[in-house]
C-alpha cells in the first residue's frame, strides 16, 4: 500500500513539472509573438527523421552566423518545396528562437502531462465511478 501511494507521488510531482515547464514554455512563446516580427534567416536543408511510430521533420537554418536546427510541421516540410519558409520568432526572455509549431507542441504537452497529473492524484474509486456516470447517462 505505501508503495503503491509512493508511486503515485512521484508520478504526480513528475507529471506535474514536466506540466509546468511545458507551460511557462508556451507562455514565453505567446508572450513573444506579440509585436514581434518574424526572423530573417538563411535556410539551410530539410529532414524527415523516421523512427519509433512515425515521421518527424527538421529544419536547419543559419541566424546570426549560427547554425540551428528546429522542429517543423509535415505541412510546413512540403511548403519548403515551394519555396515558402516558416516564420521563425526570438523568446525575449531566453535567447530561443521557435516556430508556430513549437507553440503549439509545448501547449499540447502541457495540457497532456497535466491530465496525467490529474490522473494520477484523483483516486482510482472516483475516475471509476465517473466513467460509470458518463456510460449511464
Amino acid at each position: 500500500m505505501k508503495k503503491e501511494k509512493l508511486l503515485k507521488v512521484v508520478l504526480g510531482l513528475l507529471f506535474f513539472s514536466i506540466s509546468f515547464i511545458a507551460f511557462e514554455n508556451y507562455l514565453h512563446f505567446k508572450s513573444s509573438l506579440v509585436n514581434n516580427k518574424p526572423l530573417a534567416y538563411l535556410f539551410i536543408d530539410k529532414r524527415i527523421n523516421k523512427g519509433g511510430r512515425g515521421e518527424s521533420y527538421e529544419m536547419d537554418f543559419l541566424y546570426k552566423k549560427q547554425m540551428h536546427s528546429i522542429s517543423i510541421t509535415g505541412n510546413e516540410y512540403d511548403l519548403i518545396e515551394k519555396g515558402q519558409y516558416p516564420d521563425l520568432y526570438l523568446t525575449k526572455n531566453k535567447d530561443d528562437i521557435f516556430s508556430k509549431w513549437s507553440l503549439k507542441m509545448s501547449f499540447r504537452i502541457a495540457l497532456l502531462f497535466f491530465l496525467l497529473f490529474v490522473l494520477t492524484v484523483l483516486p482510482y474509486s472516483f475516475i471509476i465511478n465517473l466513467f460509470r456516470s458518463v456510460k449511464t447517462s
